[in-house]
């Protein structure tokens, strides 16, 4: 009985981060959707990097890029918490993906933003357009 405050607070700090987490998971599917409809007719990839063992920053990013290889839009969300919200890289916006790579300098953004473009590239050959061509391919 001497512990039951104590698990009662784990208990309830649990239920706040399934419910926090529930409403980012919506805000992020809102934002994708968005995204997605604002950029028909465009090439839209996703990419994901988690830490090790979930105890660091995630980064997800989506990049869309128009029928020439050009970045038309580029969001990337970061963070630690439930708290994290997609945010627009508008400096991206009209550069090749070579020369945003060479932009980046977060490495786990720079890896995210690599498998985002090789998803629009697995796109791209499935419609017979050339590959998108990154500095370290």
């Amino acid at each position: 009985m001497e512990y039951l405050g104590f698990i009662i607070l784990l208990v309830g700090m649990w239920i706040l981060q399934f419910i926090l987490t529930f409403f980012q998971s919506k805000a992020m599917t809102k934002d994708f959707v968005n995204i997605k409809v604002r950029n028909a007719g465009n090439q839209l990839g996703v990419g994901l990097t988690r830490a090790k063992f979930n105890m660091g920053r995630g980064v997800i990013v989506i990049v869309v890029t128009d029928l020439e290889g050009i970045v038309v839009d580029f969001h990337a969300i970061s963070g630690y918490t439930v708290a994290a919200r997609f945010k627009q890289f508008k400096q991206f916006i009209g550069l090749t993906p070579k020369e945003v790579e060479a932009q980046i300098t977060d490495k786990r953004l720079l890896a995210t933003f690599r498998q985002a473009i090789e998803k629009i590239n697995e796109e791209r050959e499935k419609n017979g357009y050339t590959k998108i061509e990154l500095i370290n391919n």
